[in-house]
């Protein structure tokens, strides 16, 4: 630390103590006016250098992003952590930390879409007890960034994740691959803008794009998130290569993993097979209805429909606000011919995602399903009043 009248220069340097190599070196020159907030200013500067530096990651850049409060800082990055988690309790901590952070500075982006991509979580699996009012705050806080920052590329990642929905007004897979190429040219080393990308592939049917946008994310994260090979495996099996995506996830350890599996074992028509990884899925996270309707799905393919109404009816009360869960327990109804508990289900389900449609189910469903299950359930959705188009 240098002092020059009102001049003040630190030098911050990383020296591997083994070694002795020096592996980072700083020089950071400011006004000397307010010791305090001189100190935040260079730690937060520093940290976050450093943060970038040792991990070599992405998303420490993005953590850095926008930041001016230390504490706000810290708060984040508490919160991502929490975050990763990947849980019920642990998203539940990263919105109380992430509301908590954004208090303290309000227009700290980085802050303001982790809590977004949380509260988007948290509805999309089932976790939120107001899906409804989750899904408004992920939206308003995504609009806030984008506004603050409109070449920040997450911004666009979780946007095309909106687009996904079907119970939101922006429901549109176009768009949702227009926001997924965006975010990839505004950051194309990062590879969560690539698996996003992979992902509206997969669901628009495009398997092979799929799988290869997969693949780019894994080459451009040697630590892969631990759904990002799942979801790899899952579009291999969706475009026929069934062995490699087997040879992939064949030991699943967490319940991504083994719903993952069971993906890939429902495209390769191993429907025992997938029916046991979304049993162990659903096993190790109770709380998740994505695993909970794609293992009804499955029974109701194997004959099963009694077990399938069993599960769905049986998980939390939040479930029945996910779109799918109300589609696959309507179908379960009519596949057992409990006609009214059907159709109030298909009302309920129309009520909250009225763009959807038979053409969009035929989508979703192609290959994981036998054709004539296929055929079967999109003639009892139409039966129900879902439209064609």
């Amino acid at each position: 630390m240098q002092k020059s009248g009102e001049q003040i220069r630190v030098t911050a340097q990383l020296i591997d103590a083994a070694t002795d190599n020096q592996l980072l070196s700083r020089k950071y020159d400011r006004k000397f006016a307010d010791l305090f907030a001189l100190e935040d200013d260079l730690t937060l500067q520093i940290a976050s250098a450093l943060n970038v530096h040792l991990s070599g990651r992405v998303d420490a850049q993005i953590i850095a992003r926008g930041i001016r409060n230390l504490e706000a800082w810290k708060t984040a990055v508490k919160a991502f952590q929490s975050f990763e988690l990947l849980t019920p309790a642990g998203m539940e901590d990263a919105v109380k930390l992430g509301e908590h952070a954004i208090d303290l500075d309000p227009n700290y982006t980085f802050a303001l879409l982790d809590l977004a991509y949380a509260y988007f979580l948290q509805a999309n699996n089932g976790w939120a007890k107001d899906r409804a009012s989750a899904l408004g705050r992920a939206r308003q806080l995504n609009d806030k960034v984008l506004r603050i920052d409109p070449q920040f590329a997450p911004v666009y990642r979780l946007r095309a994740a909106l687009h996904m929905l079907p119970d939101l007004p922006e429901f549109d897979f176009e768009a949702a691959l227009a926001d997924a190429r965006k975010s990839v040219e505004l950051q194309p080393n990062d590879d969560l803008n690539h698996w996003t990308l992979g992902s509206v592939f997969f669901w628009l049917g495009r398997f092979d794009d799929a799988s290869a946008a997969f693949a780019t994310a894994l080459r451009l994260n040697p630590h892969p998130y631990s759904w990002e090979p799942g979801w790899h495996a899952t579009a291999l099996s969706a475009a026929g290569h069934h062995e490699a995506a087997i040879a992939e996830i064949a030991n699943p350890k967490n319940p991504f993993e083994f719903f993952a599996r069971g993906r890939v074992e429902a495209f390769a028509q191993n429907f025992a097979g997938a029916a046991k990884s979304f049993e162990r899925a659903h096993e190790l996270d109770p709380d998740s209805a994505v695993y909970a309707f794609n293992l009804a799905a499955v029974y109701d393919k194997l004959g099963r429909v009694d077990e399938a109404i069993s599960l769905l009816e049986n998980g939390p009360p939040q479930w029945r606000s996910v779109p799918y869960v109300r589609l696959w327990l309507a179908l379960s109804y009519a596949l057992a011919g409990r006609k009214e508990q059907a159709a109030a289900e298909f009302t309920a389900f129309r009520a909250v995602a009225p763009k959807y449609t038979l053409a969009i189910e035929r989508q979703l469903n192609v290959g994981s399903l036998t054709q004539g299950f296929l055929n079967q359930i999109v003639a009892l959705s139409g039966e129900y009043g879902i439209p064609e188009k």
